[in-house]
């Protein structure tokens, strides 16, 4: 997120990923938000997808390093997305 990433960047494998999900609830920030292992990264309340992450992968927001287990993204297709992940990786 963020030009050349600088605000929030992160390399997910998709072996890490151990469980996908729609999130119905609205959010009421936008940006790269995060305590504790769990980020936003949005530029919508809308689409939104959350990641959990085993083992947590390394991410970078604002140059600092940071490692995320739980990672929610707003996108333009959630549902494809999650619907790709669902499928056998090739």
């Amino acid at each position: 997120m963020g030009l050349g990433s600088w605000t929030f960047s992160a390399d997910v494998p998709r072996s890490s990923i151990t469980d996908v999900s729609r999130i119905s609830r609205s959010v009421w920030a936008w940006g790269a938000h995060g305590w504790k292992g769990r980020w936003l990264v949005n530029a919508s309340s809308e689409g939104l997808v959350r990641l959990t992450l085993e083992p947590p992968v390394r991410a970078r927001t604002l140059g600092y390093p940071l490692r995320v287990r739980e990672l929610t993204l707003s996108l333009a297709d959630p549902d494809g997305f999650v619907d790709s992940l669902a499928s056998p990786s090739r």
